[in-house]
């Protein structure tokens, strides 16, 4: 294997309907000495082909997971790993588990319908891999062989606003001398928290940027400009880069071209989009 970042589309075909296009977030990370790392997965239906890349990637027919990082409590987040736990165990071995999700129903019920049964699932499930969780908090520092993780954010935060994205976990990661972070679904309230922390020490600042919540309505300009990334991963389908629903370039309410516009005044050099398929990310 190699280091390398690999973001997942969830998909092996292309999609032209944007009603069917996927929103996810799901990482697989690997090391040259054979450390892999997934972050999220995505929804259940993405769970075939997160298992199915992992045995490409690593050349097993039961790939082992080091670690597998959970950041929130969204179906497009996790689902995909509850749906491994719940049927496709014997297909992956995993090591460890880590999150810092909230225990307070309230919060997810908040958030409608969907959240909340993501909450209860995981809560349901939990028995089955207890052993192998680890909750993490702020200033956490994860080895994974040659990868080192540092937690910068967590749910100990329970914001009320947008609580479930902003309660997201942010993860730094240094590997082969280069640094990324994964911001998952962050909005401007969590965003304002981690420039608040850390903006002036200068320990956002990362070669590589998981853009928060797809590239859209995320955190705000001054996040990105703090993190000073040269490369962006979008977990970000074609109708959402484009901000097109069906009536053309940019006329739906995302904000994805806007986005798209600070990262290039920043001085981004190249965009890695799930739109194109998976992507991989050599370091």
């Amino acid at each position: 294997m190699e280091n390398a970042i690999y973001m997942l589309c969830g998909a092996d075909e292309e999609i032209e309907d944007w009603h069917d296009q996927d929103l996810l977030n799901s990482f697989i990370i690997t090391s040259k000495s054979g450390k892999v790392v997934v972050i999220d997965g995505g929804h259940r239906f993405n769970a075939g082909h997160l298992i199915k890349r992992l045995k490409e990637i690593t050349g097993e027919e039961k790939p082992h997971i080091d670690a597998w990082f959970l950041t929130h409590l969204h179906e497009d987040h996790i689902n995909a790993f509850l749906e491994v736990m719940e049927k496709r165990a014997d297909d992956v071995e995993v090591e460890r588990i880590y999150h810092h999700f909230t225990t307070d129903i309230a919060i997810q019920m908040r958030e409608g319908q969907n959240c909340t049964l993501t909450f209860l699932d995981f809560y349901r499930d939990l028995p089955k891999f207890k052993d192998k969780v680890t909750v993490v908090n702020v200033g956490n520092r994860i080895a994974v062989g040659e990868m080192d993780f540092e937690v910068l954010y967590t749910a100990g935060e329970t914001l009320k606003v947008n609580s479930c994205n902003n309660n997201s976990l942010v993860l730094k990661l240094t590997l082969a001398g280069k640094t990324a972070i994964f911001l998952a679904d962050c909005e401007v309230e969590a965003g304002r928290i981690l420039v608040q922390r850390y903006g002036e020490s200068g320990k956002l600042k990362a070669d590589i940027c998981q853009m928060a919540h797809h590239g859209q309505c995320g955190v705000e300009r001054a996040v990105y400009e703090a993190i000073q990334p040269t490369i962006c991963l979008w977990n970000t389908p074609k109708y959402l880069w484009n901000n097109d629903l069906g009536e053309g370039y940019n006329t739906a309410f995302f904000k994805t071209v806007e986005v798209r516009g600070w990262m290039n005044e920043i001085g981004v050099e190249k965009h890695y989009v799930i739109k194109d398929g998976d992507q991989r990310l050599v370091l």
